[in-house]
């Protein structure tokens, strides 16, 4: 069995020196190159999550007085709003006036989802389970919709090894990406809820007792809007090339994309509705300190169908859930008990700007004419 297992080592190594000795690196100047690769892009900015942020609140010593805290739900520091990896298939063109030195013209294409849309809201009624959480936020993820980009770029490579079979590379360019955007079913119904509703800002107060007080002034609500415009972009790429048969050769590529414009997503004429709490240090006499932050307070409408008031254990004997409707102290929120209605309430809804660069790595073959 040792005889036999050696014997097989033997001629493996044989068969790829043999191959090795065959393969022979491509003669590439003045010649025309076509390439296609197929890998993934992942975009590397994203909106974080702002429900875990506390703004910690210092006296005139710089002792510790107290946090303002976030009052949404911690559990959602995770949810961030970000374009999602998706599959990337390039077709590139390229022509050697060196060994060493190619220029090279390439298009690409992906399609993938944008998200999610962290919603957060704490409807009229909701009683507080978790002695920790004063306020009993709920979290609803809403995916913004599909996005396609085509970038074109142009980029000078470098040969390391023109002479040998297995050639890193490395190079810099230029391109411009256009993009497209079709929303979700799930935004759109979100915009139409939000330009139905009417409310006003609430506030966040009390540092050691938080509470939420209500809204003083209220107007009609704004709608989504989207910004998802074509940019200028300049990259830088690195891979391996090796040649596997006259003319031909494999290639694995990293490219790392900088994009001049950032996909934008924002509610009610801003990037948010509701105003997050900041994650800093600030002395109480900071205009940061005195500044307004909480949930938007909809009164009129709703962004979410997400249960019904229900007679509560202090209502009165043969309280009905008609009566909850004019007597809503008696009662309390069914959190998925849903009635077709709109569920009025505090409500956050976050979004913010992405930036379109990120890595992308792809492999594939590579043929000279």
């Amino acid at each position: 069995m040792r005889l036999l297992r050696s014997s097989r080592r033997l001629v493996a190594v044989v068969l790829l020196a043999w191959a090795w000795g065959v393969a022979s690196a491509e003669e590439v100047e003045k010649k025309l190159r076509i390439g296609l690769l197929i890998g993934s892009y992942n975009t590397k900015d994203k909106v974080p999550s702002q429900a875990g942020n506390a703004l910690q609140i210092t006296d005139e010593s710089d002792e510790t007085i107290g946090f303002l805290e976030d009052p949404r739900n911690d559990s959602s520091v995770f949810n961030d709003l970000t374009i999602q990896t998706a599959r990337r298939a390039s077709l590139n063109v390229s022509y050697a006036f060196t060994r060493i030195l190619l220029l090279e013209g390439s298009v690409g294409y992906q399609k993938g989802d944008v998200g999610n849309v962290e919603v957060q809201a704490l409807f009229n009624g909701m009683v507080r389970t978790n002695p920790d959480d004063p306020f009993p936020f709920q979290t609803f993820l809403i995916r913004a919709g599909e996005m396609t980009q085509v970038p074109v770029q142009l980029t000078a490579l470098l040969r390391f090894r023109p002479k040998s079979v297995f050639n890193p590379y490395f190079g810099f360019g230029v391109g411009y990406t256009f993009i497209g955007f079709e929303p979700s079913d799930a935004l759109d119904e979100l915009s139409r809820r939000m330009d139905g509703s009417v409310g006003g800002q609430a506030r966040v107060s009390g540092l050691i007792f938080p509470n939420i007080s209500a809204a003083t002034s209220l107007a009609d609500l704004q709608g989504a809007h989207v910004d998802a415009r074509d940019t200028f972009e300049w990259h830088g790429a690195g891979g391996i090339e090796y040649t596997f048969r006259r003319k031909w050769s494999a290639v694995a590529e990293v490219r790392y994309t900088f994009a001049s414009r950032s996909f934008q997503i924002g509610f009610n004429g801003a990037s948010e509705l509701g105003v997050s709490i900041p994650s800093l240090r600030v002395p109480e006499t900071d205009p940061i300190a005195q500044a307004t932050y909480g949930p938007f307070e909809i009164r009129e409408g709703g962004l979410l169908d997400a249960g019904r008031l229900v007679p509560g254990p202090g209502a009165p004997s043969g309280f009905t859930e008609e009566q909850c409707e004019t007597q809503p102290t008696f009662c309390v929120f069914d959190l998925g008990n849903v009635d077709g209605q709109l569920d009025p309430g505090f409500y956050y809804v976050h979004g913010g700007p992405v930036k379109y660069g990120g890595f992308s790595f792809q492999a594939g073959i590579r043929y000279t004419f």
